[in-house]
């Protein structure tokens, strides 16, 4: 899919069809709600259309906010979403070496006390429980960064606590036909620049310069049964440039296999990566651009049950080396951060 500079405001026209593309800017306005799916599945209907098809459709929709920040002793991996009839709000916190992890989860029904952002560049996304709270809020006032604030008591009773600001780059927006008038609509970001500084009991995760950030903010129909492998980091090349890299199989074909340098993002091709059977053993990523091998130090496995919903999913964190080639510059990447992602849903 040939990528255009600029996205259009809606995902939307006025006639009801999706403005299929990959951009490099974000849409600004990425609702469905005026959709015409009528072609694609006949009780889903037009936009708008009141009864059971709207609520269907609410309830098919499928939409989630998540980043994964790495700084040289921990990983954070925080997640708000909402699935139709159920939800999902998650946050870890894990030891690069697997020494310890620290975990939130809750699966609150119909999205009590969750909101989701209007867009990635719109609004906030929050989780409230009480006193507990997650947001991931965009301020465009200033200069278009994310702000992720945390207030919530961990597994191991620590309380985290604290604010991360994540630095913007060149978007991947990624508007990607699943059906005839289906879609999904992704923003995509990795290698950010992130700064801030959480503490949980008497410890600390302190951003500096060398900390970087990946974001994933998705709304979509998606297929009922959908298997897929995703792989996500940043870090530094061997020439001292900042390298983001997101990947996947499964999803939207080789759409979204982006590399960003220096904040820059360019299309990366055909992947194909190679989930071991073995815990522990590496992952390994091979495509005319790019041959990094992936070593996993930890995982992290979580499952959700409900209302029509089944999702397994891993996250394994690691360090990755190997090769990452960007137009006629060829880059060595040796310690790269990563997280690599098994997900298999019935939704």
């Amino acid at each position: 899919m040939d990528v255009t500079p600029h996205a259009p405001p809606v995902a939307v026209d006025d006639g009801g069809r999706f403005r299929f593309g990959c951009y490099h800017t974000p849409i600004y306005r990425p609702d469905f709600t005026r959709a015409d799916l009528s072609d694609c599945f006949s009780f889903w209907g037009k936009g708008n259309r009141r009864g059971p098809g709207r609520w269907y459709r609410a309830l098919r929709l499928k939409q989630w906010h998540s980043f994964v920040v790495f700084s040289d002793d921990w990983v954070l991996s925080a997640m708000i979403a909402h699935f139709g009839a159920t939800s999902r709000v998650h946050c870890t916190l894990t030891e690069r070496d697997g020494r310890a992890r620290h975990v939130y989860e809750r699966n609150p029904a119909f999205a009590r006390g969750l909101s989701f952002a209007e867009s990635s560049v719109r609004g906030s996304s929050t989780w409230r429980d009480g006193s507990e709270f997650m947001v991931f809020e965009y301020q465009p006032q200033a200069g278009g960064l994310w702000s992720l604030s945390f207030n919530i008591r961990l597994s191991s009773a620590l309380l985290l606590k604290g604010q991360v600001t994540v630095h913007p780059d060149e978007a991947l927006a990624l508007l990607y036909p699943l059906g005839t008038n289906r879609a999904a609509y992704t923003h995509k970001e990795a290698g950010n620049r992130v700064e801030g500084l959480l503490t949980f009991g008497a410890q600390e995760m302190r951003l500096t310069m060398r900390a970087r950030a990946c974001m994933d903010w998705t709304r979509c129909f998606p297929d009922r049964k959908t298997r897929c492998l995703a792989l996500a980091g940043g870090g530094t090349t061997s020439s001292g440039s900042r390298l983001g890299i997101n990947l996947s199989q499964g999803l939207y074909d080789d759409a979204e296999n982006f590399a960003w340098v220096d904040g820059q993002p360019s299309p990366l091709g055909a992947v194909e990566l190679q989930a071991p059977c073995v815990a522990g053993d590496p992952w390994r990523v091979r495509g005319n651009c790019i041959e990094i091998e992936v070593r996993p130090d930890t995982r992290w496995d979580c499952t959700v049950r409900g209302f029509g919903t089944r999702l397994t999913a891993s996250e394994e964190y690691g360090v990755a080396d190997g090769t990452v080639r960007v137009g006629d510059v060829t880059h060595t990447v040796q310690g790269l951060q990563t997280v690599s992602v098994r997900r298999d849903a019935t939704w």
